[in-house]
């Protein structure tokens, strides 16, 4: 993996060439697609050569840079583990120790990189050949460490690197531990009269699901906006008895690997067109929330389910669905809330 890393750093970030100093930042994030605010560097004079590092925050925008579909596939595990890619650079050969590199949050020194705090990383220490233009690439885990929803900081031998993130996650989370894909489309004619919700269109959860043949706990609805400008969503929590719902035998076997795995499939009508875009969803357990930045939190049941979320539309009587998964977020034997934005539905354990 630290190869691909390498590849990625070379070609994608930097180009294969040294960029150094804080006023450097605009130029690598023109040249990556990368947000400014991913984007942290040091450099400092060792040996006579300036050691440059770089580091890059992982997140759902990172993936949305100039990447490699390759590397795409390697990150999406990371982009809820709070973790940061770090690239060290010099103009001639020369050993790096990652142990020196110390994080911290306002005043405080919070920790120096263990071995086990790394997902991918070279030997130590680390070896930068220059000659062959190959720096050395890790990627760590911060984990709880670290707060990204306030400023954090990065030191190497003085000299300090400050990252605030535009649109932080809430909570850390452990790397996903089930393969986790590029969103697909499932190859099913899912329309609303398959769903027997032909009548759907302004009734409650309690009477979806009824005419699904689920527990009334496992279905709610949301509507939001103005009369002219109406947004409904219907959100089916996808309980082991949905196995046994009046759905069809080929949806339900499309749906398997959702079942019990703390997934929610999404139904979004708009009867005048409105607004939409399912990265304004969120959900909140115990008193901890999580914003679902991975792209690896959704797939598509009808193309164009992923639109932007601030300029993402439903068209006047189009329908599309998807599914959130939440595994490893909540526990779905407790209570939890789903909010699109500001309006929320709270999701009660169903009956055995």
């Amino acid at each position: 993996m630290n190869r691909i890393f390498t590849l990625f750093c070379m070609i994608v970030i930097l180009g294969g060439t040294l960029v150094f100093g804080a006023d450097k930042i605009d130029t690598i994030a023109q040249q990556t697609g990368l947000d400014r605010d991913l984007i942290g560097l040091i450099s400092v004079e060792i040996e006579g050569t300036t050691l440059a590092i770089t580091f890059i925050y992982v997140n759902e925008r990172t993936l949305m840079s100039r990447i490699s579909p390759v590397l795409r596939r390697q990150l999406l595990p990371y982009v809820e583990a709070n973790a940061i890619v770090v690239w060290v650079s010099a103009e001639i050969d020369i050993f790096f120790s990652p142990d020196e590199l110390i994080f911290g949050q306002h005043e405080q020194r919070l920790f120096s990189p263990s071995r086990e705090d790394w997902a991918a990383a070279p030997p130590k220490p680390w070896k930068i050949r220059a000659r062959a233009q190959e720096p050395a690439v890790g990627l760590l885990i911060m984990g709880e460490r670290i707060d990204p929803t306030v400023p954090f900081w990065i030191e190497f031998r003085g000299e300090k690197t400050v990252i605030d993130l535009d649109d932080p996650v809430l909570v850390y989370v452990e790397p996903l531990d089930y393969p986790v894909v590029v969103p697909q489309q499932i190859p099913v004619d899912l329309n609303i009269e398959d769903l027997a919700l032909a009548e759907a269109f302004g009734i409650t959860g309690e009477e979806i699901a009824r005419l699904i043949g689920i527990d009334p706990k496992l279905v709610q609805t949301m509507f939001i906006g103005p009369a002219e400008e109406q947004l409904q969503i219907i959100l089916i929590h996808l309980a082991g008895q949905v196995r046994k719902a009046n759905l069809s035998p080929g949806i339900l076997t499309r749906l398997e690997r959702y079942i019990d795995r703390a997934s929610i499939i999404v139904l979004a009508i708009s009867q005048t067109g409105a607004a939409f875009s399912p990265w304004n969803f969120w959900v909140s357990q115990g008193g901890r929330n999580h914003l679902l930045f991975a792209i690896a939190r959704f797939t598509e049941l009808t193309p164009g389910f992923l639109r932007p979320a601030h300029t993402g539309r439903i068209e006047a009587g189009e329908t599309v669905a998807g599914i959130i998964i939440l595994y490893q977020l909540i526990d779905p034997s407790l209570p939890f809330t789903l909010y699109y934005r500001i309006t929320r539905v709270e999701f009660l354990p169903p009956r055995d």
